[in-house]
């Protein structure tokens, strides 16, 4: 992905000009509103947009325990270092991580280590990576934060046959297939990313594993995943790996930005990961 990009056309359904964004620059050929309405394929115009080597986004950081501060450079910025964070891979899974900024930091770097083993109610055990596992970390706007993505509140959930239907509180413009990250107060509905279908104005759905549940009153948001930036991908992960990227040009992050980490695993294990994260003020 490229950026984001902010587009004006016209919806001859509803002889109105209609504004959306997307993330390359690909004219869109469908309606911002409803993918079902003709629009004049002449009339996509850009106008605005934010690319991932241009992330000049307001003010932002992270709120951390003073025990995690570390120290200043020369040019006086505290620097911390966040983790090493206990996560775990679930296998032959894609598992997603994601620690939500709160104040405004720079994030000059990060890296990843594999333990060969680890100690299991006292018991060591070794930890089983696949060669093929990856992982990659980046900074993703769920909430609409920029401005440049779409964020709208969950009034209702429901799951029939492993598909959940979500109900949004306002009309909202979401296309089938975009990816989202859904949240509702009920975990077991939780899905970090995944490719939705658009039902109409205020319903979609998409799969969720789980027993049938009728709809019931939910709070919460489903928001379009824009990534404003990858910034440590790693693949071919191996037991005792211990990998680390330094940025020499550190972005502002803005409060309400997710630092995630996501680990793609291709084994019948699951496998013990420990990321961390350098920022400074």
């Amino acid at each position: 992905m490229d950026g984001a990009y902010k587009w004006r056309l016209y919806c001859e359904t509803e002889a109105a000009w209609v504004e959306g964004v997307t993330d390359s620059g690909v004219a869109p050929d469908y309606c911002f509103n409803n993918d079902q309405h003709t629009i004049d394929e002449d009339s996509q115009i850009i106008i605005d947009s934010i690319l991932t080597d241009d992330v000049t986004i307001k003010a932002s950081d992270i709120t951390l325990p003073a025990e995690l501060k570390g120290f200043q450079d020369l040019s006086g910025h505290n620097v911390y270092r966040f983790g090493h964070l206990d996560y775990i891979a679930k296998a032959g899974e894609t598992t997603i991580f994601m620690e939500k900024f709160a104040s405004t930091m720079y994030i000059q770097g990060g890296g990843v280590s594999v333990p060969e083993y680890t100690y299991q109610s006292g018991v060591k055990t070794d930890n089983k990576p696949e060669y093929g596992d990856y992982c990659v970390f980046d900074l993703a706007d769920v909430d609409n934060v920029t401005g440049y993505t779409k964020s709208f509140n969950i009034s209702k959930v429901s799951r029939s046959s492993d598909v959940a239907t979500v109900t949004t509180s306002a009309e909202h413009s979401f296309v089938t297939g975009e990816v989202c990250c859904i949240n509702p107060d009920d975990d077991t509905f939780d899905n970090l990313e995944v490719a939705i279908t658009v039902v109409d104005g205020t319903h979609i759905t998409y799969p969720n594993v789980g027993d049938d549940v009728s709809e019931k009153d939910a709070t919460g948001k489903v928001g379009k995943i824009l990534v404003l930036s990858p910034f440590v991908p790693h693949d071919h992960v191996f037991p005792g790996m211990d990998w680390e990227c330094q940025c020499n040009d550190a972005k502002a992050v803005p409060p309400g930005i997710y630092m995630r980490f996501k680990y793609v695993s291709t084994g019948d294990a699951d496998v013990i990961v420990l990321p961390h994260y350098k920022l400074r003020t």
